[in-house]
């Protein structure tokens, strides 16, 4: 049984669009929203260097704020860690929060980038203890019909154009 979902967020446009199906589970489920933010700390020969992360986390706070005021029980746990630790940290802050599903938004870099790279949501696919949802970002989202080559981008007179933002892949 769902109680907690966990949305899993950097701030980022992408992260964003994942925002609705975890808000819309919790509400489906009776359940609390957790809103988790890891800031990336990136380590050179000059010392440690953060971006000033205020603004998002006003932000995340705000976005907990309207929750809470629409019903739906909201958290925002924090941290930050070095850039590789990232995705071991948001499992961590999931933990804490005792969430049961996990929601991320993908930039959706395509497979040769995250094989070379590790994008954050490939890396929480893979280690993660619970179900994990991710959703596509809605700029690199793309129908089967048009993963085929069989339709365009520009929507045929009289079609709806596809919902990007729908749940791509379910971990169980």
């Amino acid at each position: 049984m769902l109680t907690t979902i966990a949305w899993a967020t950097d701030g980022s446009a992408s992260a964003s669009n994942a925002l609705p199906i975890a808000e819309g589970l919790a509400r489906a489920v009776g359940g609390k929203l957790a809103v988790i933010h890891v800031q990336e700390v990136t380590i050179s020969r000059s010392g440690f260097l953060t971006e000033d992360n205020r603004t998002v986390l006003a932000s995340l706070h705000r976005t907990a704020r309207r929750l809470q005021d629409d019903g739906v029980p909201a958290t925002v746990l924090s941290s930050r860690t070095t850039t590789r630790n990232v995705p071991r940290k948001i499992l961590d802050l999931v933990g804490t929060a005792h969430a049961d599903l996990l929601v991320i938004g993908s930039r959706g870099h395509g497979s040769v980038i995250n094989f070379l790279l590790g994008g954050v949501a490939t890396l929480l696919l893979q280690a993660a203890p619970l179900p994990i949802i991710t959703v596509p970002s809605r700029s690199t989202a793309a129908t089967p019909l048009t993963d085929a080559g069989i339709a365009s981008d520009s929507a045929q007179p009289g079609t709806q154009p596809a919902q990007p933002s729908q749940p791509l892949l379910l971990r169980a």
